[in-house]
């Protein structure tokens, strides 16, 4: 941590080390160290996109699974042949959830303020590399801000360096910010030696430019300060710098926790009945399975089946390969009561059902169950066994706790939904 400390301190400075020998007024800034400091602006854009990406995906996926966890848990009362499957599934369907209203809940104001202050620094770090770039001639006395020894300046794109301003096309992946940090810099305060004549009135002394100015110039946000005595090359050194800049304290201690909060929620979505064939698909697909499989029944690994594979295959009516489950087609085919006044027949399909409508038709499940538990304990009733009494009585508490956790999820989900309507406005 201390040297992605220390590799910072180079990154969003000019100085690593104070070397004001040989300074000259209107100093130029070195090509490589402006190509080090576009490989951050990029790195930033990256992470926007990144950004942009991750947040859009939170409340489809929690909506998704939400819907998901339901639809499976009203399979298990209307498809008692497949319980064990839809309770497995429905057990998978609610760790996904859980892990996308983690990654949501990850998303504090502190993090989004790392965010947005990482993103101004970007925005004036790429502003500066364009200003740089603009102010430049050519011709016989050829100046301008960014030279290099070795390149001329033309050769110094900062359109594809620094990358575009148009945010449609930045990429979302998932680039690290901290590794820009900890890799981009090398040779801060380097002279740029020949190929401009060092004529920059961007890093002119302002003391005899002007007739009132301060001591220095100062860029993005006060990150980088160039000295009255010279150019870029005698920028402050950043141990005076970052003391009072409360910009970069703040990134420097928060951006590993921001690009954390960025990790995508790996979800697998079973909204529909192609997602779960996807799931239900073969051997490798049906591993999703085997740890809420696990979780529901609570085995240890010596109460487990021998051979879970087979002992999924047979619990989801898989025949063969690519073949339609037996679990699949009974969902399909599952039309649920939902009538209305104009016509108290009604049915739904199953995957048609809204999240309310699921919750409502469970609720009347799980008060069915209760019911026929209360009636069979009766004298009246005294034909069923005391073991399908408490079964039944068993089950009506596990589905009661799953429906409660689906409509905890279903207010983190409305939550979701109402900071988005918020954020628009």
């Amino acid at each position: 941590m201390q040297n992605r400390k220390a590799s910072f301190l180079i990154l969003l400075t000019l100085s690593a080390a104070h070397n004001s020998q040989g300074a000259t007024d209107k100093e130029p800034l070195n090509a490589a160290v402006a190509a080090g400091l576009c490989s951050f602006t990029l790195a930033g854009k990256k992470t926007g996109g990144h950004f942009a990406k991750h947040t859009s995906r939170l409340g489809p996926d929690i909506e998704a699974a939400v819907i998901a966890e339901a639809q499976q848990t009203l399979a298990a009362f209307k498809l008692p042949e497949y319980q064990t499957a839809a309770l497995i599934t429905a057990t998978f369907a609610g760790t996904q959830a859980e892990a996308s209203i983690s990654a949501a809940s990850k998303l504090t104001e502190p993090i989004l303020t790392t965010y947005n202050q990482a993103m101004f620094t970007t925005g004036a770090l790429d502003e500066l590399m364009r200003l740089l770039t603009n102010h430049a001639t050519t011709g016989a006395d050829d100046k301008g801000c960014i030279a290099a020894s070795t390149i001329s300046r033309s050769s110094f794109n900062v359109e594809s360096l620094c990358g575009p301003q148009d945010a449609q096309k930045w990429p979302a992946g998932g680039e690290s910010l901290t590794t820009a940090m900890a890799s981009a810099f090398s040779g801060i305060h380097s002279s740029p030696g020949t190929g401009s004549d060092k004529g920059c009135l961007l890093s002119s002394n302002p003391g005899t430019a002007y007739t009132t100015a301060g001591s220095a110039i100062e860029y993005a946000g006060g990150l980088i300060k160039v000295a009255t005595t010279g150019g870029f090359d005698n920028a402050a050194n950043f141990d005076t710098q970052k003391a009072p800049n409360k910009l970069f304290k703040n990134l420097d201690a928060n951006l590993v926790i921001m690009e954390s909060a960025l990790t995508n929620s790996a979800t697998t979505r079973l909204a529909t009945a192609q997602e779960l064939r996807t799931i239900l698909a073969d051997t490798a697909s049906r591993q999703a399975l085997h740890a809420p499989a696990q979780s529901y029944f609570k085995w240890t690994a010596t109460k487990q089946p021998d051979d879970l594979v087979k002992y999924l295959k047979t619990t989801y009516g898989i025949s063969a390969y690519g073949t339609e489950a037996g679990y699949e087609k009974a969902l399909k085919a599952l039309n649920v009561d939902m009538p209305t006044e104009s016509d108290p027949q009604a049915k739904k399909p199953l995957f048609d059902l809204s999240l309310t409508e699921l919750h409502q038709v469970i609720t009347l499940e799980i008060r069915k169950l209760h019911e026929e538990a209360k009636n069979q304990g009766s004298p009246t009733r005294n034909c069923c066994s005391a073991k399908i009494i408490k079964h039944q009585k068993a089950l009506a508490t596990k589905l009661k706790s799953k429906q409660t956790a689906m409509q905890q999820r279903h207010v983190v989900l409305i939550k979701q939904k109402l900071m988005k309507i918020k954020s628009a406005n």
